[in-house]
C-alpha cells in the first residue's frame, strides 16, 4: 500500500513538472514573439525613415532642378510604402516665412516677403520628414533637426535668399511630379514693390527673417549655425526670428592673427595695453593679448602684458631670462612643460583654446573701392592727378572731407631734410581713401596726420608699407580714428627704422603676412595672417577703446539683399 502510494505521487509530480516547463515555455515563446516582433517592428520603422531620409534628398534636388529652370517639370518615384506601413506622404499648405525691413531711424517697418512655404510631409509613427523652404526636416517629439539646408545664405554682408515654396494639398503617392507655377517672383531689390527696395542697403537699415512652422527649432538652428545674429524662439506660437548682425564687430586684442601660418616673437618686443578715451593715456596697461588661429614661438625676453590664445601649439621654451606672459596661455596643440610655465606664464597653460570662424572681408573691401572708385572727390583737390597723389613744388597736401580714390600710387616719403606730410583734415566729415592695385606706401620720413575729430578708412588690395622713421599719428593716441583695410592678398610692413602708426591695421587671412620690426611702435590694433613676425624691439599698444568700437560702424549689417520666390506645384497621378 504504501509503496503503490509513493508512486501515485511521483508520477503526479512528474506531470505538474512537465505542465510546469511546458508554461515556463510558453511564457518565453510569447515574451520573445512579443519583444521580438517589436524590435522587429522598430528596426523595419527606422529602416523606412532613412529610406525616407534618402528619398527626400532626392527631391530636393529635383525641386532645385526646377526651380533654377534647368527642367520644367521632375517626376520622381520615391520608393516608399506608404499603404501597409501606416506611413502618410501628403501636401499642406502650411507654415509661412517673413522678412521684414525696418527702419532704425523713423521706426517704419516694411514686409519685404511674406509668404505661406507649403510643405510635403512624410509621416511614420512619431517621426515626420518635411520638404519646406528648400530644405529637409526631421521632426519627432524631442524636437526638430536640419536633415538638409534650405537655400539661405548670409555672408559678408550679403543676404541671398530663393525661396521655394510648394502648393497642392492633400495625400500623395510615392510617385510625385513638380512643376513650377508661373515665373520668379523678384521680392528684393524691387522698385515697383517699393521705391527704397534698392541695393546696396541704406546704412539705418535692419533685416529680420521671421519662420512660422512646426519645424520652426532646425529653421532656427540654422539660422545660429550660418549667421551671427541671435535667434529669438517663441515655442508658443512655433516661431523662430531672427535679426542679421554684421560677422565683424569689434577688434578685441593687440594682436589677432586669421589664417596664420605661424607667429613669432622675439627680441625684446613687448606688447601691452592703454586706454585713448583717458584724459592722459598711461602705457603698459595688462590687456595686450594675442588671439590666433597659428602655432606661436615666442624666444629672447619678450613681455606680454596680456593673455595668449592659440589655436596651435606654443613654443616659450626659449624666452629667456626676462621673457614673461603677465597672463595665461592657452593653446590647441602639443604641450608646454610645467617647467617653462612656472618660469614665463604669472596665469594658467590650458590646452583648451577654443577660436572662431574665419571672417574675410575681401568682399566687402572690393565693394568699398569700387563704389569710391565711380564716385569720389579727387577732381576737387589739386594735388590728386592720374590716380596718384603730384607732390611736385609743395611737401604738404592735405585732403579734407570726402572720398578719394588711387589706382597708380599712394606714396608719401621724403628725406631727412624734406619729410613729406600729408594731412587728413576730419573737420567737416569722414575721409575714405580707396587704393586700388598698388601699395599704400608712407616711407623715409613721410608722415601721415589726422587733423579733426572724424574717421579715416583706407581701402587697399595690395600691401601696406610703413617704413624708415615714417609717422602716422593721430593725436591723443585716438586709434578708432584711423582704420587701414586691405584684403586676403595683403601683406602688412612696419620696419627700417623705427616707425609709427597710432590706428588700425585690419586684414585678416593676409597671405602675405606681417612684420612688426626694427623698434616699430603700433598704438591701436592689428588683425593679420599669414607668417607673422613681432620682433627687434618692436612695441604693440593695445587701445582698449576698440573693444567697444565696430569695425565697419558706417554700413548696415546687411549691405545686399537678393529675394526671390520660386512657386513649385506638387501633384501624384
Amino acid at each position: 500500500m504504501n509503496t503503490m502510494s509513493r508512486d501515485k505521487s511521483r508520477g503526479q509530480s512528474e506531470v505538474l513538472g512537465f505542465v510546469l516547463i511546458l508554461g515556463i515555455t510558453m511564457i518565453g515563446l510569447t515574451t520573445i514573439i512579443i519583444f521580438g516582433g517589436n524590435a522587429l517592428k522598430d528596426a523595419q520603422q527606422q529602416a523606412q525613415i532613412e529610406q525616407a531620409e534618402q528619398s527626400f534628398g532626392v527631391l530636393d534636388g529635383r525641386i532645385s532642378r526646377v526651380a533654377l529652370g534647368a527642367s520644367p517639370v521632375q517626376t520622381v518615384d520615391l520608393g516608399l510604402n506608404t499603404g501597409s506601413s501606416g506611413a502618410t506622404l501628403k501636401s499642406r499648405d502650411t507654415g509661412w516665412i517673413r522678412v521684414t525691413y525696418v527702419n532704425t531711424s523713423t521706426g517704419s517697418r516694411s514686409v519685404v516677403m511674406n509668404r505661406t512655404l507649403g510643405a510635403i510631409i512624410y509621416a511614420n509613427d512619431d517621426t515626420t520628414l518635411a520638404y519646406q523652404g528648400g530644405g529637409v526636416w526631421r521632426h519627432t517629439d524631442g524636437g526638430t533637426i536640419m536633415v538638409s539646408p534650405p537655400e539661405f545664405h548670409y555672408h559678408d554682408g550679403t543676404l541671398t535668399f530663393p525661396l521655394v515654396t510648394v502648393t497642392g494639398g492633400g495625400p500623395l503617392t510615392s510617385s510625385i511630379t513638380v512643376t513650377q507655377e508661373g515665373t520668379q517672383i523678384q521680392k528684393y531689390p524691387n522698385r515697383n514693390q517699393q521705391t527704397n527696395f534698392t541695393n546696396p542697403i541704406p546704412r539705418d537699415v535692419k533685416v529680420k527673417v521671421t519662420v512660422d512652422s512646426t519645424f520652426y527649432q532646425g529653421w532656427g538652428v540654422y539660422f545660429e549655425e550660418r549667421t551671427d545674429g541671435q535667434v529669438e524662439f517663441d515655442h508658443a506660437k512655433e516661431q523662430a526670428t531672427i535679426e542679421l548682425t554684421d560677422p565683424i564687430s569689434k577688434v578685441g586684442s593687440a594682436l589677432t592673427l586669421v589664417g596664420g601660418s605661424q607667429l613669432q616673437i622675439q627680441d625684446q618686443a613687448v606688447l601691452s595695453s592703454y586706454d585713448s578715451s583717458a584724459a592722459s593715456p598711461t602705457f603698459g596697461g595688462t590687456d595686450g593679448d594675442i588671439v590666433s588661429d597659428s602655432s606661436v614661438q615666442i624666444q629672447n625676453n619678450v613681455r606680454i602684458k596680456g593673455n595668449i590664445t592659440v589655436g596651435g601649439q606654443a613654443d616659450i621654451s626659449g624666452m629667456g631670462n626676462a621673457g614673461r606672459i603677465h597672463g595665461y596661455l592657452s593653446y590647441g596643440a602639443g604641450s608646454v612643460s610645467q617647467s617653462a610655465c612656472d618660469d614665463h606664464v604669472d596665469g594658467a597653460c590650458t590646452k583648451n583654446a577654443s577660436l572662431g570662424d574665419k571672417r574675410s572681408i575681401d568682399t566687402r573691401i572690393s565693394n568699398r573701392i569700387a563704389r569710391i572708385e565711380e564716385s569720389n572727390n579727387n577732381e576737387a583737390n589739386p594735388h590728386i592727378t592720374n590716380g596718384e597723389l603730384n607732390w611736385t613744388g609743395t611737401d604738404n597736401i592735405t585732403l579734407e572731407a570726402g572720398d578719394y580714390y588711387f589706382n597708380q600710387s599712394f606714396q608719401v616719403q621724403g628725406s631727412n631734410s624734406a619729410p613729406q606730410n600729408l594731412t587728413l583734415d576730419t573737420t567737416n566729415g569722414d575721409i575714405a581713401i580707396a587704393v586700388k592695385d598698388t601699395n599704400i606706401q608712407i616711407q623715409n620720413h613721410g608722415n601721415i596726420t589726422v587733423k579733426g575729430d572724424g574717421a579715416v578708412r583706407f581701402y587697399n588690395d595690395k600691401q601696406i608699407q610703413i617704413q624708415g622713421q615714417s609717422d602716422v599719428w593721430v593725436p591723443g593716441y585716438d586709434s578708432p580714428q584711423l582704420w587701414m583695410y586691405c584684403t586676403s592678398n595683403c601683406g602688412i610692413q612696419l620696419n627700417s627704422g623705427s616707425p609709427r602708426f597710432v590706428g588700425v591695421m585690419y586684414a585678416p587671412e593676409a597671405a602675405n603676412g606681417v612684420q612688426v620690426q626694427d623698434h616699430a611702435e603700433v598704438y591701436g590694433g592689428i588683425v593679420g595672417g599669414g607668417q607673422v613676425q613681432i620682433q627687434d624691439d618692436a612695441h604693440l599698444h593695445y587701445d582698449e577703446v576698440l573693444s567697444t568700437t565696430a569695425v565697419f560702424p558706417d554700413r548696415a549689417p546687411v549691405i545686399y539683399m537678393h529675394v526671390s520666390v520660386y512657386r513649385m506645384t506638387i501633384k501624384s497621378e
